[in-house]
């Protein structure tokens, strides 16, 4: 899905989004492969942004399996292939067992979007978890207001 970031409302996003992650956070000095308000820097020279979308959620474990949370998309490279979609465009969001008994373990979340595909992602499981569940969160109960 083509996603475009021109004319799009980033900073109003970015200050809404981020105090709403970061409040259902904790122990992030913990977190060993998700990042907050950054682009990981495993990936940050392969990753660009339009000039003004801003980073929410990064996530590296590896190579084949990273993503970038934006003001506007959600892309990364999942099983070693590239993706990109539009927050809005994603219909539902699967996280099968987030919590780990709050430790940093890998998981499988899948996402369905609009147009019918999906994707399935690697992310950190545990207590970093809720960056990514409350990254979707904010586009599923946050974003239809803040306009």
């Amino acid at each position: 899905m083509e996603v475009t970031t021109q004319d799009w409302p980033h900073t109003k996003i970015y200050s809404a989004a981020l105090p709403y992650i970061r409040k259902h956070t904790m122990d992030e000095s913990d977190w060993l492969y998700t990042k907050l308000d950054t682009v990981h820097e495993a990936v940050a020279a392969k990753v660009e942004l339009a000039a003004t979308e801003l980073p929410l959620v990064s996530c590296y474990v590896d190579p084949f399996n990273w993503y970038v949370m934006s003001t506007s998309r959600f892309f990364g490279i999942a099983a070693g292939e590239q993706f990109c979609v539009s927050p809005v465009a994603v219909r539902e969001w699967s996280w099968e067992n987030f919590k780990h008994a709050g430790k940093a373990e890998l998981e499988i979340a899948r996402i369905q979007v609009d147009d019918g595909s999906s994707v399935s992602f690697v992310y950190e499981a545990g207590k970093a978890s809720m960056a990514p569940i409350y990254y979707e969160r904010f586009w599923d109960i946050k974003y239809p207001i803040l306009q």
